[in-house]
């Protein structure tokens, strides 16, 4: 049995290298391995999920190692013309350590319109290329693509989607012989009845896309914003709409996403059919916003597999939302048992919360990104 259905996995802030995803990936395996419709076998996902991993994050390093030499220029010559903005972000930077500014860095730099763009072009080839490769069917039954964007990397996915969707990408007759070659299910008749840009809305939809800790109402660079961009479940009458699911997947304590946070409820007009909100509270390490930290929740993980896993069946995706229920799956993980210990994580998770409510500046997003600079997994 061929791997039918795919996963793109796009990550946050901090250091990511190449091979980023291997312990989301990790925490996914070993998450359907506790599950009896899954092959009792090392990799039980190697025949149900296909792993596209996004990375991005080397752009930062390359524009910041440019704005810096250009900055000495400037500075050799008449530090007066060093532009504003741009010293701007390197004194902000400057205040912080290696790691603080790796992490702080990557939003503030994101919002520059030079930065988004590159980070952008490389996520949306990125895609469109492993589409291209993988096709649209395979051994005659249609693949189902699924996107999860972590942090930062949901505004990613929502600026990337949005684009794909309105922006024509066929520009030349080299780019559809090109089309042609890679996606014949999609190329004649899309030349013919769709016009020019095969991932606009009625075209292709991904089968869910998961934003976890969501930025993309105070970071995103779309001149729309997520309330009314194209990143939402597929509407047949207006024809908007990018995916057939949407889920919105935030912790309680998570203080990322609480500076203007995304609400389901005042997205897309009210129009919030097939679009779920999924809240977590449980703690099995320090850092609840690290992807990996997310991943362990079966409401969480259940979502992605009942999209995209074939064996996990209707009955394991209620097995996995009443392991919350039942404590099966436990809120307080190893570790976390003396009282005092959860009450003390707990205040302090609370007062970080409280410092995010009511907050919409990047600087809050910077501020709690560096407070959580010392934890893995962002």
């Amino acid at each position: 049995m061929a791997r039918p259905n795919v996963l793109f996995l796009v990550h946050g802030v901090g250091e990511q290298r190449g091979g980023w995803s291997q312990l989301p990936k990790t925490t996914l395996r070993k998450a359907a391995a506790s599950y009896d419709c899954f092959p009792d076998t090392p990799d039980p996902l190697e025949n149900e999920i296909e792993f596209v991993e996004i990375r991005y994050d080397d752009i930062f390093d390359l524009i910041l190692e440019r704005f810096e030499g250009l900055t000495e220029q400037f500075r050799r010559v008449d530090p007066a013309l060093i532009p504003s903005q741009l010293q701007a972000i390197l004194d902000t930077l400057g205040d912080l350590d290696n790691v603080g500014a790796k992490y702080a860095g990557d939003v503030l730099l994101y919002r520059l319109k030079l930065v988004s763009t590159t980070v952008l072009l490389r996520v949306m080839k990125q895609i469109t290329e492993a589409v291209a490769r993988i096709g649209l069917v395979r051994d005659g039954q249609p693949i189902r693509y699924g996107i999860l964007g972590h942090s930062l990397g949901t505004t990613v996915v929502h600026d990337a989607l949005h684009l794909l969707a309105t922006q024509p990408v066929v520009a030349s007759n080299t780019i559809l012989a090109d089309l042609r070659q890679s996606l014949p299910e999609l190329a004649e008749e899309y030349v013919q009845d769709f016009g020019l840009n095969p991932f606009s809305a009625p075209n292709f939809q991904f089968e869910a896309i998961y934003m976890v800790s969501n930025t993309s109402r105070l970071l995103h660079t779309t001149e729309v914003g997520p309330y009314g961009s194209m990143v939402r479940p597929f509407n047949p009458g207006t024809r908007q709409g990018v995916c057939a699911s949407f889920y919105n997947i935030d912790h309680r304590w998570d203080p990322i996403s609480k500076v203007r946070p995304f609400r389901l409820a005042d997205a897309w007009g009210g129009h919030t059919v097939d679009a779920t909100q999924v809240e977590v509270e449980h703690v099995y390490q320090a850092n609840v916003h690290a992807l990996d930290h997310y991943l362990l929740n079966p409401r969480v993980h259940g979502a992605i597999f009942g999209h995209l896993a074939e064996s996990f069946d209707f009955d394991a995706w209620d097995e996995a939302d009443a392991r919350v229920e039942s404590d099966t799956f436990p809120r307080w993980g190893p570790g976390f048992e003396p009282e005092a210990k959860k009450r003390e994580l707990e205040d302090e998770l609370t007062e970080k919360l409280r410092a995010a409510i009511g907050e919409e500046r990047i600087e809050k997003v910077q501020e709690f990104l560096v407070a959580l600079k010392e934890s893995k997994g962002d």
